[in-house]
């Protein structure tokens, strides 16, 4: 078998590796001259992870190790006796001497405080005191590091290759010595998008009616949105775009442009010809008109009525089907079209306009 001097602590240990038969005992002899006064703490590993006895006020020894050890407090040297084979490994010691202090002021701090997503971003457990270990969690559980995540300097920077949503959460880094304890948390957030952008609403409305269209987006921050009828700006600010007693002009392309203030970053959705429907409810007035010429009426051509008023072709709504018959349309009223069909069934004034 064969136990290795391996070492936090360089020199504090001669250099290894150490051999020994199963059965038999070994000496972790360190090159510390012995002192007068004892020292806080002595603290021997196995695998760098495994206490074998931690001796300060009192000592703590693991229970594979009851019986088979001795600690020399003056120079922190470890004896081990009866040898197994499950005690080949690496042997760890750390010492702190008299007047080791306890960890205070202990901090996370954020390579960056506005972590955007896709970008690299660590964050630093920092202390005073003499720091011995230092474990993360996150969201109170302990942290599974991941493939894009890395722990180095002894656990003290945590760093995201390329940090993602999920990785937002309450990061907490606790600092240990065998006196004291401490520890520091962090919320970081992630920020990311605008992505998902969608408009919420009619495809077709009826005129004069109300049109209300609301836009979404996956955003952290929340997003800012922006109205455009046509490409022309029309609305800022606002996630909802109201248009009360809508007219034929409203019929457009709608486009609602999100924007995330960290990201700098734009997404847009689009409402593809929004149509406004509905039918004109005419003021009709009838008159008695003389057409002396029905096929150059039809041309344009001006002929007179026995109003005294002259009209165009152009002014007729329509004629009878007897072709005797038309109407002047001077001024017409927009309704949508449930409101009309009521009155398509009205029958208007008409007066008879002999031709000849």
């Amino acid at each position: 078998m064969s136990p290795s001097g391996l070492i936090k602590a360089v020199g504090v240990l001669p250099d290894g590796p150490l051999y020994a038969a199963v059965g038999e005992t070994v000496m972790f002899t360190t090159t510390l001259t012995p002192t007068e006064t004892p020292f806080q703490s002595v603290i021997w590993t196995f695998d760098d992870s495994k206490n074998i006895i931690t001796s300060s006020t009192a000592n703590i020894t693991g229970p594979e190790y009851e019986g088979r050890i001795i600690l020399f407090p003056s120079t922190g040297s470890l004896e081990l006796r009866s040898l197994t084979l499950n005690d080949s490994a690496s042997y760890s010691v750390i010492i702190f001497p008299a007047g080791a202090t306890k960890i205070s002021a202990s901090s996370v701090k954020p390579s960056t405080n506005l972590p955007v997503e896709g970008t690299s971003v660590n964050l630093t457990c920092e202390a005073s005191g003499s720091v011995l270990t230092r474990k993360w969690m996150k969201d109170g559980s302990d942290l599974t590091p991941t493939d894009n995540m890395t722990l180095s300097d002894n656990n003290r920077v945590l760093t995201f290759d390329t940090v993602t949503r999920k990785d937002s959460g309450e990061y907490f880094c606790q600092i240990s010595n065998p006196i004291s304890s401490d520890g520091a948390k962090y919320v970081m957030t992630v920020n990311y998008g605008p992505e998902n952008v969608q408009i919420k609403g009619p495809n077709k409305i009826n005129i004069k009616g109300t049109l209300k269209l609301t836009c979404s987006a996956e955003s952290t921050p929340s997003a800012r949105f922006t109205w455009f009828l046509n490409g022309t700006e029309v609305l800022t600010n606002s996630a909802e775009y109201i248009k009360e007693e809508v007219g034929f002009s409203d019929s457009a392309n709608y486009i609602c442009q999100a924007w995330n203030n960290i990201t700098e970053r734009t997404s847009s959705s689009v409402v593809q010809g929004l149509t406004v429907t509905g039918m004109c409810v005419f003021n009709i007035v009838w008159r008695e008109i003389k057409l002396t010429a029905l096929e150059s009426a039809q041309k344009g051509r001006k002929h007179k009525a026995r109003t005294r008023r002259q009209i165009r072709i152009s002014e007729l709504s329509a004629f009878s089907p007897d072709r005797v018959r038309a109407v002047v349309v001077p001024k017409s009223d927009c309704l949508p079209e449930s409101d009309c069909r009521p009155r398509e069934r009205a029958q208007p004034l008409k007066a008879a306009a002999p031709v000849g």
